[in-house]
């Protein structure tokens, strides 16, 4: 079993088939470089059955790597600059869409802030683990609130009135219906309740009357929001008094949606270093 308990630390999990084990080769944010796949499909060729599988935290899984061979298949990924990521009680490896540096909805440099995110938190052990997802805007490709802890991106809109001819196309583009344009009166309106924080009504006002503040809005089990944060080092640390809850509060080997719905106090949650 110390064997065992070792591969699984050492990114290597039990197949039904004895002797058998699937190697992880984790990602940031979902990227490798092609040199980094023709690596992982070289691996998989020789000590595998030839194939990968994709998994839903983007990582790559190598099957049917024999206990006789995972050290060298450790090697041949390391050597092709390929990470092989632990399983077990850890912060996982952050999933993420493209952000901004790709996707033209994106708020938010999602690769920036996932990598930030793994640095911090390399092989902290837990409880149990922690699952972690980046979206570069509220269109949430990610899904964050399938994660313990979801950050996006978003933005608040600020109206300027003299550069404003009401057009209504900021209202008209608002999937919230947030936006009041009254053309006659000269009145422009948002409901801060409503508002999503998008970023729609700012990309289609033609005359730069909307602009807005970039910030993260972190949703903890799916269910809470917090007020969005505006710098990524006070987001790290609303990270850090989260999981600072999470190891005080938890009995070993409970998830993090139990103690949460068991013992959370938004109270304790701090963005301030």
């Amino acid at each position: 079993m110390e064997m065992y308990s070792k591969l699984k630390k050492d990114g290597f999990i039990r197949q039904r088939q004895d002797n058998y084990f699937s190697m992880r080769a984790v990602s940031t944010a979902g990227y490798f470089t092609s040199s980094q796949l023709q690596t992982i499909l070289n691996v998989a060729d020789t000590y595998g059955q030839g194939y990968v599988h994709i998994t839903s935290r983007q990582s790559v899984a190598i099957p049917f790597i024999h206990l006789d061979n995972t050290e060298k298949a450790k090697r041949m990924l390391n050597e092709g600059g390929v990470e092989v990521g632990a399983y077990g009680a850890y912060v996982g490896a952050v999933s993420a869409c493209q952000g901004n540096r790709v996707c033209p909805s994106g708020l938010v440099d999602t690769f920036e802030l996932a990598s930030k995110i793994e640095t911090r938190y390399n092989n902290r052990e837990l409880p149990n683990k922690i699952n972690v997802g980046v979206a570069g805007c509220p269109n949430n490709c990610v899904r964050v609130q399938q994660n313990d802890i979801g950050i996006k991106g978003g933005v608040v809109p600020h109206w300027t009135a003299d550069k404003c001819n009401y057009c209504g196309a900021c209202a008209k583009v608002c999937r919230a219906g947030a936006i009041t344009v009254d053309s006659i009166n000269k009145s422009w309106t948002i409901e801060a309740d409503k508002c999503v924080n998008c970023g729609r009504c700012i990309k289609n006002c033609r005359r730069a009357a909307i602009a807005g503040d970039i910030g993260y809005i972190i949703i903890l089990n799916g269910s809470v929001t917090l007020p969005i944060i505006f710098n990524v080092d006070e987001v790290l640390n609303a990270m850090d008094s989260v999981i600072e809850f999470f190891v005080s509060n938890a009995k070993h080997g409970e998830r993090f949606r139990v103690v949460f719905e068991r013992d959370f106090d938004i109270n304790n949650i701090s963005a301030k270093a």
